[in-house]
Formats: C-alpha cells, structure tokens, sequence
C-alpha cells in the first residue's frame, strides 16, 4: 500500500456527487454541519477543517446543533499519486465514505464505535473524497 487513509467518522449518506461545492479548496475538507441525522435540508454551518477526524464525546460541534441526531458531510479533493491506498474509518454511529462518486464504506447505521476498511486503486492525479457521519446517542466520533 502507498499510503492509509485513517478517518474516524460519526456519519451519515450521500445520494450522488455529482460536483465539488465550490467551497471546496484541494488538500482542505469543506464541512456541513445538519441539525438532522439525515443530512437533510440546508447545513447549520460551513467551514474548511484540515482533516473530518473528530471527538465530539457526548457534545456536538457546535452549540448551533443537538448534541443527538445531528450529521456531517466532509468534502476534500486530494492530489495522490498512482497506488492502492487503504482507507480506515472508526465511527459511532454511522459513516459513509466516497472517493470519486463510489461508496467504498457504507455503514449507515447506529453503531458503538465499529472500524470498517476497504482498499481503492487510483491513478495519480486529483480525486474527490465525500465522508459522511451521522450522530444517534451517546458517544460521538469520527477518525
């Protein structure tokens, strides 16, 4: 493997990706934050973090969302060179996660902390990577 990608996610789903939000800045994540577990309607906020790994513990984000039943959606385009690369995601509760439009780890369930992998063969250039996290109860975090 040329490089493993290590995300703990709380996630939830994407229904397509059919383009990069324009907030989107190579190497940096853009962050939408929903007052749902659904990844419904508009985001609460909108940022560039550096990285969608998180430990909300039994919090949220922000006070502007519960700290229950709320989600996430990370998007980040990654200049990578050609290779396999091992993608690794420990939630609690549910995360998906896209590289280029293809859903390579889709568990979008409540879950106690689970560590889900899978492995990606890219050509070298720039890729679109799409994580997603949804928060239940309790504990909540993404790595």
């Amino acid at each position: 493997m040329r490089a493993r990608w290590i995300i703990i996610l709380t996630l939830m789903v994407m229904m397509g990706l059919a383009a990069l939000p324009a907030s989107a800045q190579v190497g940096l994540w853009t962050a939408a934050y929903f007052n749902n577990a659904d990844l419904a309607g508009v985001p609460v906020l909108v940022w560039n973090e550096p990285s969608p790994s998180h430990n909300w513990d039994t919090g949220s984000p922000s006070p502007l969302l519960p700290a229950d039943f709320f989600s996430a959606r990370w998007t980040s385009v990654q200049n990578l060179g050609a290779g396999t690369y091992q993608i690794t995601v420990r939630a609690d509760d549910g995360v998906r996660v896209f590289v280029n439009g293809t859903a390579y780890i889709n568990e979008w369930r409540p879950s106690p902390g689970n560590i889900y992998t899978a492995n990606v063969t890219l050509p070298a250039g720039q890729h679109t990577f799409v994580v997603e996290y949804f928060e239940a109860t309790g504990a909540a975090y993404l790595q």
